[in-house]
């Protein structure tokens, strides 16, 4: 597994700093419950790495807040999957999938169930959506019978947890 040391500098060495602003009609949630952000920057800060790239390409984006001095506030921020203070059994399945694909004890799992080295994220989403017969995770919530086959591997996982043996 790659180490968090490595990640960090992996990021730093390929990070491009833009400077913007949430645009005023900047938030809005997208018909899946997705959201959708809108930033403004200044032409100084074209961010041509985003432009030009293809539709579909994807980004790691980390934004830091400025204070009126244009330093950096620090706040300390959580992410959450799903709403913020649900249970874990409330979410939508593919909100779990998204949580625990993101769990390096999941990636170990899967790594014993399948026989097959995961070690991201993207591993594991592309471990559970081939098991589940989806392109997506949000297909999870959607299809009744990947719904069922992510609720069985789910407590496949659960159960390895608790007594290191599979099921």
């Amino acid at each position: 597994m790659v180490q968090d040391d490595t990640i960090t500098t992996m990021v730093r060495e390929a990070a491009v700093p833009l400077e913007c602003r949430l645009a005023y009609d900047g938030v809005r949630e997208n018909a899946d419950g997705g959201v959708r952000v809108s930033l403004d920057f200044h032409p100084n800060d074209r961010p041509d790495a985003l432009l030009s790239a293809p539709p579909g390409t994807r980004f790691l984006l980390v934004a830091v807040e400025l204070d009126d001095n244009d330093t950096p506030r620090r706040r300390r921020f959580v992410a959450t999957i799903g709403r913020p203070g649900q249970a874990y059994e409330d979410m939508l399945p593919s909100a779990q999938a998204g949580m625990l694909c993101n769990n390096p004890r999941f990636h170990e799992f899967l790594t014993a169930l399948f026989g097959e080295p995961i070690m991201s994220f993207d591993d594991a989403s592309d471990a559970v959506c081939l098991h589940c017969g989806v392109d997506r995770k949000r297909e999870l919530a959607t299809n009744p019978d990947a719904g069922r086959t992510w609720a069985a591997l789910d407590e496949d996982f659960q159960h390895w947890k608790r007594t290191g043996e599979m099921r």
